[in-house]
């Protein structure tokens, strides 16, 4: 009688809990509609727990002029989610024993200015390199499009002054990145775009995820690409990204930002990452440990407990850790939360910029999944 009493108080607590998801799930759907009616997402997203996609959909279109619906195959420039690919690809040299974390960068590019800079102070932000966009792109030149390589040129060439010394502060560094994608191509002797499909994306089965050489939406050829949008602060109508002028003339830098994918490539990738976690901590965990100072104690960045390699880290109180990174490119807004405790991903792309904010929208969405 006390073994059928357990069964049924078993049974019961599954009903509930599945009842409480179930509506958790109805309440996000809820919660996405308007934010699309108030013009505040177009684009998709995926939840998925435990492995498992328990929620995805599509709000909105890839391209409006034409009236074509986002898919499952919708590509979407990811911007600074970028860098985990990025800082990927250098674990994978790393494994591979082609280099170390805290190799000094000038060993790898000899006319970089700074001798006392480790390619683990790139990945973690704490070089305290000079602010790229403040100090360096209003002196490079505007008519055509600068990269990589213009962008090192100039850090050769003028020799600025970091704005202190590595470790002693969290600063978040686009360009950071940019050069770990050249080390990636000295080290390895290919393109960073050979080797991030090569080394990292076919072998996790990322088919629609590419890095890029360029962040130029006008000169990405993508099948499933979409039209990212912003909106006229004027006029209120919505015109395509590409309006933006550094766009252009910043259009050749690579490894911040320049890979393009889909949401439910990020999922997959979601998967992947705790594959390597699990079969191979030893190469692979330390990407996923907080910054540690000088005197040993841990570090707090301006937004986030602190953060890995290309991972922003930090302690929900109702899902335990997380593991995100945002990113922003005209007209592409991405936000990636990966919360491992919960083993629940949230990961929403969108292709339009208005001044409905879809912070509120995206917040009581992370409260929702508390409930999955």
């Amino acid at each position: 009688m006390l073994y059928i009493k357990q069964i049924l108080l078993g049974l019961f607590f599954l009903l509930t809990v599945n009842a409480c998801a179930q509506n958790a799930l109805y309440k996000i759907d809820s919660i996405l509609k308007v934010a699309y009616n108030n013009k505040a997402i177009n684009g998709n997203i995926v939840i998925a727990k435990a492995g498992k996609i328990v929620f995805e959909k599509s709000y909105g279109y890839s391209n409006l002029q034409k009236q074509l619906p986002l898919n499952q195959k919708s590509q979407f420039q990811i911007a600074s989610v970028s860098k985990q690919f990025t800082a990927f690809g250098i674990m994978v040299l790393k494994k591979q024993g082609k280099l170390n974390y805290d190799d000094f960068v000038s060993k790898y590019l000899p006319l970089f200015p700074y001798t006392n800079i480790t390619l683990r102070h790139m990945l973690q932000h704490t070089s305290g390199l000079p602010d790229f966009w403040n100090n360096i792109r209003p002196f490079i030149d505007t008519t055509k499009s600068n990269g990589n390589n213009e962008m090192l040129s100039y850090l050769y060439t003028k020799k600025l002054p970091l704005q202190f010394e590595p470790v002693e502060k969290w600063e978040y560094a686009d360009i950071g990145y940019d050069i770990l994608a050249t080390i990636i191509e000295k080290v390895s002797e290919m393109s960073y775009q050979k080797f991030m499909s090569k080394k990292v994306f076919k072998s996790a089965g990322l088919k629609k995820t590419k890095a890029l050489m360029v962040t130029d939406f006008r000169r990405i050829k993508a099948r499933n690409l979409v039209t990212g949008y912003i909106e006229d602060s004027i006029k209120g109508n919505l015109k395509a990204h590409e309006v933006k002028n550094f766009v252009f003339y910043l259009g050749d830098l690579y490894g911040d930002g320049s890979v393009i994918s889909t949401a439910r490539d990020l999922k997959k990738w979601d998967d992947v990452l705790k594959k390597y976690l699990q079969d191979d901590s030893v190469h692979f965990a330390e990407a996923y440990k907080p910054i540690i100072k000088k005197d040993g104690s841990m570090y707090e960045t301006q937004k986030a407990v602190s953060y890995g390699f290309g991972w922003s880290i930090r302690n929900e109180p109702a899902l335990g850790k997380q593991y995100s990174h945002n990113g922003g490119h005209p007209g592409f807004i991405t936000n990636y939360y990966r919360y491992s405790d919960k083993q629940i991903v949230l990961i929403v792309c969108r292709n339009i910029e208005t001044k409905n904010s879809f912070g509120p929208y995206l917040t009581t969405i992370r409260n929702e999944i508390t409930n999955l």
